[in-house]
């Protein structure tokens, strides 16, 4: 086995840390201080302000025929690895509907944990789940009340300003 000398071993250390230097810095997260994002996921529009590195707030509104949803998020990025941030966080919603036979309102709450992938320096991709708990009712028959408990899954593309 013929050894490289060592002036060819350094060249080739130079370079390997050269690509992996560029590699990290293409790919990421941007100082996420005091920047904002615009989101569009399934189906909701977001507005997210990053706090700094680790926290970020958002709103989102979701809005489908006859039926709206507005609230709020808090997130916690306690993960971040190259163009991966690892998060958890907590969400909460004021829901109405006007439907055909029915229409009232009510709230959602949940906690949730997720990822976002950083494809370039302004735009990522996010998945998050997490168990919401939901209550609604009819406006003009208090007695006509759901309570129910499901699983939550969100996906989204952001643009960060």
């Amino acid at each position: 086995v013929k050894r490289l000398s060592n002036a060819v071993r350094l060249n080739l250390l130079k370079e390997c840390e050269a690509i992996a230097i560029a590699f990290s810095e293409a790919y990421k997260p941007k100082d996420d201080t005091n920047r904002f994002g615009i989101g569009l996921g399934y189906p909701y529009l977001a507005f997210k302000y990053r706090l700094s590195s680790s926290f970020s707030i958002e709103a989102v509104g979701s809005f489908l025929k006859g039926i709206q949803i507005y609230g709020g998020r808090v997130y916690w990025n306690f993960i971040q690895i190259d163009g991966v941030v690892i998060y958890t966080g907590m969400e909460g919603d004021y829901s109405k509907f006007d439907l055909v036979d029915i229409n009232g309102g009510g709230y959602m709450g949940s906690i949730f944990a997720g990822g976002e992938y950083f494809l370039n320096r302004s735009f990522s991709v996010s998945l998050d789940f997490g168990p919401v708990y939901s209550k609604v009712q009819e406006r003009n028959d208090s007695t006509l009340e759901v309570n129910n408990t499901y699983l939550m899954i969100n996906i989204g593309v952001y643009y960060d300003f």
